[in-house]
């Protein structure tokens, strides 16, 4: 069996539809309909968690959120929860590194060779994004949020910086790095489209706001209202919706921080075309989770909704059916076993357990009956929001609040939740059954919910963090020296 190099480029909070090779009438994102066109892009690719630090903990580890209580923004990976894939290539002597974002704990032993600043925060920094989870009904509302929407602008800006350096750096490796006999798996990260909304000029001239399409359903009158996505929607200081002027304007600003975005891809594309491993690399590109950009009157992540919850995957490469699409669900978790097994290391014991699958398998045909899972337990929720994909449907528990059911071949706007038609009983019961045969909502949401209470204790309560609520604007800043 020949073994290949790895490229896993990821982005952040990159809509799955907002692509040229996903059908998206005016983003421009040149450079990953040209690596689509050369592989296959996944049309149903999920996040384990539609939140940044989860994520990327399961990404790194190949394991479900709850596996690794890794639950929220205020719990991210230190390295001791389980070893990432980076731990089991560099420790059979395979160069496995990084170059930009990882977000996981600032003393993470997370396996990897760094190349760049690592980006990295934590609940004891006063992060909103971590401690708001913790204190479950008392959380106060996030109007920040909405100033952010408000606040879209063209200019440069500590993200735009960082990504630049990124590309820059991951571009030199490339050139420059010498082949050595065992094959190398390198992580790309960039920061955009995360907000705050700011997108470099030449870009924010790509898009007018008054020619954007608008969002689905993003008028109050046709917002999805079952009660754990609306609570949601009061808490994020959303729920009084935004003038159709304010929801052009962020939208045209979404496009230009995409198409930034991609030309940084395209710079390490590039590279590595120009390099000696253009031959014999295989490429994934993914983000972290998606952003509701206002449809169903939803903004950033946080649900299990398809522009939150859904995430684009494109894999390139040798063994790789080229301008192909594939339905089968996959999930970020995936990325583990195709690492391991690209490059030809070895699993070890542990790793029997692991739930992923190699995404060239699936490509050529592997797995096409498979389930795939989100959970989500941070910023906005009362309780645990569990979801599942099988090729046809999604079903979302939200513990305590009812089902959501939604067909997503033919409802793929999910404006239409079966699960509230008692004629659709049977298939609730099936999609609830199956989901049990994995694990088990109630038993992961009391284990977060003592998780978060004894974060809360820990901290001083409810009444200490509502006294020290952070002013500071609602995102993680770039590292030193890109601010």
């Amino acid at each position: 069996m020949t073994n290949y190099n790895l490229l896993v480029i990821c982005s952040d909070q990159h809509n799955k539809s907002m692509l040229g090779c996903a059908g998206h009438e005016m983003v421009q994102t040149p450079n990953l309909d040209k690596l689509a066109a050369m592989g296959t892009r996944f049309t149903s690719a999920y996040t384990p968690s539609p939140i940044c630090m989860p994520a990327r903990a399961a990404l790194a580890t190949g394991r479900y959120c709850h596996e690794i209580a890794c639950y929220d923004n205020g719990s991210p990976y230190r390295g001791s929860e389980a070893d990432s894939w980076g731990h089991r290539l560099n420790s059979q002597g395979f160069d496995a590194n990084t170059f930009g974002k990882l977000h996981f704990h600032p003393e993470a032993d997370h396996g990897y060779d760094v190349n760049l600043p690592l980006w990295a925060n934590s609940a004891e920094s006063g992060y909103v994004g971590a401690i708001a989870s913790w204190m479950g009904e008392h959380q106060p509302s996030m109007n920040g949020l909405a100033k952010e929407i408000r606040a879209a602008e063209s200019g440069e800006f500590g993200y735009t910086r960082y990504d630049r350096s990124i590309a820059a750096a991951a571009s030199e490796w490339l050139r420059n790095r010498q082949p050595t006999e065992k094959p190398w798996c390198s992580f790309v990260s960039f920061t955009y489209p995360h907000y705050p909304f700011v997108t470099p000029e030449e870009f924010a001239n790509l898009y007018d706001p008054d020619d954007v399409p608008l969002p689905h359903n993003w008028q109050r009158e046709n917002w999805d209202m079952h009660p754990a996505v609306h609570w949601k929607r009061e808490k994020m200081g959303l729920h009084e919706g935004f003038a159709e002027a304010e929801v052009r304007k962020v939208i045209a600003v979404y496009y230009g921080m995409i198409s930034f975005m991609d030309a940084q891809v395209g710079k390490v594309l590039d590279a590595l075309a120009d390099s000696p491993y253009a031959e014999n690399t295989r490429i994934v590109y993914t983000s972290d989770h998606g952003d509701m950009l206002g449809e169903h009157g939803m903004w950033f992540k946080g649900t299990m909704h398809e522009g939150s919850a859904g995430i684009p995957m494109i894999l390139a490469g040798p063994d790789v059916p080229a301008g192909a699409t594939c339905d089968t669900p996959v999930n970020l978790i995936d990325v583990y076993p195709t690492a391991v097994e690209t490059v030809g290391a070895d699993y070890t014991d542990v790793d029997a357990t692991l739930p992923g699958r190699n995404l060239v398998n699936i490509a050529n045909g592997a797995d096409a009956d498979r389930v795939t899972f989100s959970e989500y337990h941070s910023v906005a929720t009362k309780a645990g929001n569990f979801m599942m994909r099988t090729p046809r449907y999604k079903y979302v528990e939200h513990i305590g609040e009812g089902p959501r059911l939604l067909d997503l071949k033919n409802d793929p706007q999910e404006n239409v939740n079966l699960a509230t038609d008692p004629a659709n009983a049977d298939i609730v019961s099936e999609m609830a059954t199956k989901m049990r045969e994995h694990f088990s909502p109630e038993q992961v949401d009391a284990k977060v919910q003592a998780f978060q209470k004894a974060q809360l204790e820990r901290m001083g309560g409810v009444e200490a963090l509502l006294a020290n609520w952070p002013k500071k604007r609602p995102y993680t800043p770039a590292p030193e020296g890109f601010r």
